[in-house]
């Protein structure tokens, strides 16, 4: 099964803490999140598993304050990988 790594990520949207969500490219089991709020990594992957195949929901969900987005609001997938890549060594 394929799933898209903006599926995960429209599916941690639609959390109402979850105001922005990024998974890099290739995926590795992990998403980035900026939210309204702290929530627990557990409610997060329960949140996903009502929505996704249990292989898409990420085992990590790291906080952060704000993701790189394009002009037209996309979120921008080359600075996250680069972003990725250097902070857990690709």
């Amino acid at each position: 099964m394929r799933i898209e790594p903006a599926e995960i990520e429209h599916a941690l949207m639609a959390h109402p803490a979850v105001l922005l969500a990024g998974v890099a490219v290739p995926y590795r089991g992990v998403a980035y999140v900026v939210c309204t709020e702290s929530v627990d990594q557990k409610a997060l992957r329960a949140h996903l598993l009502d929505r996704l195949p249990a292989v898409a929901v990420p085992t990590v969900f790291e906080p952060v304050e704000s993701l790189s987005t394009l002009p037209n609001g996309k979120l921008g997938r080359r600075a996250l990988s680069q972003w990725v890549h250097t902070r857990h060594g690709g």
